[in-house]
């Protein structure tokens, strides 16, 4: 008996071959119908996945007439 090749499965084929060149060319599947989140938008998760990235303290970069500036305020001259 022979399998008669179906609309569905016509579709199915086409699909998978269109997916496993998609990979081939890009290295991973592409996101095509992905929703397209605003950069602008306000997104608390991702602002607080950003600080754990930072260290906790940043040494400041002064140059010698600041930070002579600073040591005179401070009563402390070099």
């Amino acid at each position: 008996m022979k399998r008669r090749i179906t609309e569905d499965d016509y579709l199915r084929a086409n699909r998978r071959a269109s997916r496993n060149e998609e990979i081939a060319a890009h290295g991973h599947p592409v996101g095509v119908r992905r929703i397209h989140r605003s950069k602008k938008q306000y997104d608390r998760k991702k602002m607080k996945a950003g600080l754990k990235s930072l260290p906790d303290f940043y040494p400041p970069i002064l140059s010698r007439q600041s930070q002579s500036a600073i040591l005179s305020v401070l009563g402390r001259r070099k």
